[in-house]
């Protein structure tokens, strides 16, 4: 029997088989748009702890389930992204009443 990937697909996903669609890892960059935010809050996500990266070689990759994980703890948390960058410090020290050094 010949079937095209396509049909294949089509076949292990009508019985339950989850088939992978497209990249399995993003660049920080992809991962970035995929999330509609920057590539500097990708690697605090990533130097955090909050998103889990791997390093290929020299690359860093962003599973996609990684991503799917962060978006789906942000739910389940209805957090906003937990970064605190000198912006951010800013605004919380100015509505905390506190004074910069």
């Amino acid at each position: 029997m010949n079937i095209h990937e396509y049909q294949a697909k089509e076949l292990l996903g009508r019985y339950g088989v989850t088939v992978l669609q497209g990249h399995v890892a993003w660049t920080p960059e992809e991962a970035a748009e995929a999330l509609g935010i920057g590539r500097t809050q990708i690697y605090e996500l990533i130097a955090n702890g909050a998103l889990k990266s791997v390093k290929i070689g020299r690359s860093r990759r962003i599973p996609v389930r990684a991503c799917e994980e962060f978006v789906e703890r942000l739910r389940a948390n209805a957090q906003e992204l937990p970064i605190r960058t000198a912006r951010t410090e800013l605004v919380i020290n100015r509505s905390e009443g506190t004074q910069e050094s």
